[in-house]
């Protein structure tokens, strides 16, 4: 095994119902707290994953919100910072050290567990399926995620990305992803590659003039209609996802294929080096 730090402490109402709400809600604002934001979420957001009754949820989300560890404003809920650094150092701590080892020998045979600077995004992918538990297993080199799991495995790809990231996306606001390709490009020294359309809208042309200074290679292909991401030449995305307000944080259903085929993903990154792409000259 690898060199780990001590387990952190144990987040205030971990393994309860209303951890579960601040598990979640955390989960949601995982890639985003990296760069000092937490994201909101709403009553129908919540719904979607957890197992209960709404009235169940009110009520739970109510009690927090009384004792101060969830701030309610206009409909929406946000964890409370302090609660939030918690959840998120021991989130981050059972990512890196709480694998079963079994699990790992079935997926990875003979391989010990690497101190997390070895890790590839193959171990990083098992240790997030760990955590966020959805209904597939990695027996076979494709799976399937929708809704907010997509769009929290997309951000936590972003971050966790050492090599090259593409991306293919006809359209995009500066939400949570379009600012983690940024931070990828300006503090990890990631090369991230970003294919859109041309812009039409005014605060396109300027979210994309604000990637190409953070060295964001942008190029343009008028006819896009695909949204594929690829990290590492290791793992691929096909969605139905834009970078677009209404579809981060699961508001908007979206769904899409993740593979681990080398083969598959070679595949995908020649059809996007074979288009005809247009440098950007913003």
């Amino acid at each position: 095994m690898g060199d780990y730090v001590l387990s952190p402490k144990v987040p205030k109402y971990w393994n309860s119902v209303k951890g579960d709400i601040l598990n979640l809600m955390a989960s949601m604002s995982f890639e985003a707290y990296s760069w000092g934001d937490i994201e909101q979420v709403d009553l129908t957001g919540l719904k979607e994953m957890m197992l209960l009754p709404e009235n169940e949820i009110v009520v739970y989300l109510s009690e927090l919100v009384r004792s101060g560890d969830v701030i309610h404003d206009n409909g929406w809920y946000q964890i409370h910072p302090d609660l939030m650094k918690e959840y998120y150092d021991y989130i981050e701590y059972l990512m890196t050290v709480d694998i079963d080892d079994e699990r790992l020998d079935e997926l990875h045979a003979n391989i010990q567990v690497p101190s997390t600077d070895k890790w590839n995004i193959s171990l990083w992918t098992d240790a997030w399926l760990k955590i966020h538990q959805p209904d597939i297993t990695l027996e076979k080199a494709h799976f399937y995620l929708d809704g907010y799991l997509l769009d929290a495995y997309i951000k936590f790809l972003i971050t966790k990305a050492k090599g090259t990231i593409i991306v293919v996306i006809p359209f995009l606001d500066m939400i949570t992803p379009t600012k983690l390709l940024i931070e990828a490009a300006t503090r990890k020294n990631v090369r991230v590659v970003f294919v859109t359309r041309f812009p039409e809208k005014p605060s396109t042309r300027r979210y994309l003039k604000e990637l190409s200074k953070a060295g964001v290679t942008v190029l343009y292909h008028k006819h896009l209609h695909a949204k594929l991401l690829l990290y590492d030449d290791e793992i691929a995305i096909v969605s139905s996802m834009n970078l677009l307000v209404g579809a981060t944080a699961g508001f908007s259903w979206e769904a899409g294929i993740v593979t681990l085929d080398k083969k598959t993903v070679g595949i995908i990154k020649d059809s996007i080096t074979n288009l005809d792409l247009v440098p950007s000259k913003l």
